[in-house]
């Protein structure tokens, strides 16, 4: 019954013009969402992140309204023949569509790029829509642009690096291609290097107190006193 249930939606999708529409409105990627996309851009058909990939030619991605979920297809085809025939791929984009339904909490999904193209509309005149393929070896740059045009609120620089040679994310490093505990090594080092200094005046201050009291210039009391509140 649920299987018969799945046909039937998935044949409305097929059969509703509705589903193809190209998204319009505001739009905000999560950074799920923002690194889905990056994928989709560099042909990695790993979605699920089991780290199985070949390289594809993007063809259709679908982002939710409220920019949580998104699925994407590659063209089955020639690229030549995807870009010239879109009414063939009809089926596909509407198996987008259902796949981002499926997780987008009732969230309606729409078409948000073609091939590398920004189709979605939401009032930002901008020229840099089109994604080209040479900006694939820079992802900082891509980014960037997805942020210029307003899809994207959070911190670019926390996103992980794309390798461009297998399109697989690299969590190791961050987009723009440092390395991810060069940061967390560095603060380490400077805490050391601080603590070690805090030490070093403290054994300084304690000798120089001992030495004003064996000399008689402090008495005990005040030598007490005065260490208690080095040591605190």
């Amino acid at each position: 019954m649920k299987k018969l249930l799945g046909v039937i939606v998935l044949g409305l999708l097929l059969s509703g013009n509705v589903y193809a529409k190209n998204g319009k409105g505001e739009l905000k990627l999560s950074k799920q969402t923002m690194e889905h996309f990056i994928k989709y851009l560099y042909g990695s058909n790993d979605q699920y992140g089991d780290g199985k990939n070949k390289k594809n030619n993007p063809f259709i991605i679908t982002v939710s309204a409220n920019g949580k979920s998104s699925y994407y297809y590659f063209c089955p085809f020639l690229i030549t023949q995807c870009q010239d025939s879109m009414t063939r791929s009809t089926n596909i984009i509407a198996k987008a569509i259902y796949g981002c339904e499926k997780n987008s909490g009732g969230s309606p999904c729409y078409v948000f790029a073609k091939f590398r193209k920004i189709v979605w509309k939401n009032g930002v005149k901008s020229k840099s829509r089109n994604i080209p393929r040479k900006l694939l070896k820079d992802p900082y740059r891509i980014a960037q642009i997805v942020q210029e045009l307003g899809f994207y609120d959070g911190d670019i620089t926390q996103l992980p690096a794309m390798d461009y040679e297998t399109g697989l994310i690299d969590r190791s490093k961050k987009i723009t291609g440092e390395e991810k505990n060069k940061s967390t090594s560095t603060n380490t080092t400077k805490k050391k290097s601080s603590n070690q200094k805090d030490n070093n005046d403290i054994a300084k201050q304690l000798k120089e107190l001992n030495s004003l009291f064996k000399s008689g210039v402090i008495s005990a009391e005040e030598f007490a006193k005065a260490k208690k509140k080095i040591l605190n």
